[in-house]
C-alpha cells in the first residue's frame, strides 16, 4: 500500500530541529577533516620544494621557502584552532578563499619569479598548475555545505587563476575561460 511507504518516510524523516544539528555537526566534521588534508598536503608540498630546491637546485623550485614557510604555518595554526573551537573549525572554512588561494597564487608566481630571462615568455606550466588548484579548492569548498563560502572560493579562486594566466602573456580571453572552467 503506498500509504504505508508515506508513512515509514514520516517516521524516519527529521525534522527541522534534527536536520540543523545534523547539518551543523557535519560542516564541523568536514571543517576539521579539511584543516588536517590542508596541513599534511601543504607541508609535503614544503617538502618537494625544499628537496627540489635548495638541495638538488633546480632553479625554478627555489626561493619559495619563505612563502611557503607562512603557509605552512598558517595551515599549522589553523589545523590546532579547529581541534580547540567549534567556532574556529567553522570560520576555518573560510581558509579556503582567504588563505589558501592567496597562498597558491603567490607560490606559483614564485615560480614565474625564479624563471631565467632565457625562460622569456613565462612557460605557461606553472599557472596551468595553478588553475587546477584553483578548481580543487572550489570543488573542496562545497564540503563547507554552504552557498556563500563556495561562490566567495571561486569568485576568489577565478580572480587569481585569471591573473596566473596572464603572467605568461595568454589573451586576455583565457582568464575569462579560466572564471568559467571555475
Amino acid at each position: 500500500d503506498p500509504g504505508d511507504d508515506v508513512e515509514r518516510v514520516r517516521e524516519v524523516a527529521p525534522d527541522g530541529e534534527a536536520f540543523a544539528h545534523a547539518l551543523a555537526a557535519e560542516r564541523l566534521r568536514n571543517a576539521r577533516v579539511y584543516a588536517g588534508i590542508r596541513l599534511a598536503a601543504v607541508t609535503a608540498f614544503f617538502g618537494i620544494i625544499t628537496v627540489l630546491g635548495p638541495i638538488l637546485g633546480v632553479r625554478m623550485w627555489q626561493g619559495h621557502q619563505l612563502v611557503m614557510g607562512g603557509y605552512v604555518t598558517l595551515a599549522f595554526a589553523l589545523f590546532v584552532l579547529s581541534r580547540r573551537s567549534d567556532r574556529a573549525a567553522e570560520l576555518g572554512a573560510l581558509a579556503l578563499a582567504l588563505v589558501d588561494c592567496p597562498a597558491v597564487f603567490f607560490v606559483v608566481w614564485g615560480f614565474f619569479e625564479s624563471a631565467t630571462s632565457a625562460m622569456r615568455p613565462y612557460p605557461d606550466g606553472p599557472a596551468t598548475f595553478g588553475l587546477a588548484l584553483y578548481v580543487w579548492l572550489t570543488v573542496v569548498s562545497g564540503f563547507a555545505l554552504r552557498e556563500g563560502y563556495i561562490v566567495l572560493t571561486a569568485a576568489v579562486a577565478a580572480l587569481f587563476a585569471g591573473l596566473l594566466q596572464r603572467l605568461p602573456e595568454r589573451p586576455p580571453g583565457i582568464p575569462v575561460l579560466c572564471a568559467i572552467l571555475i
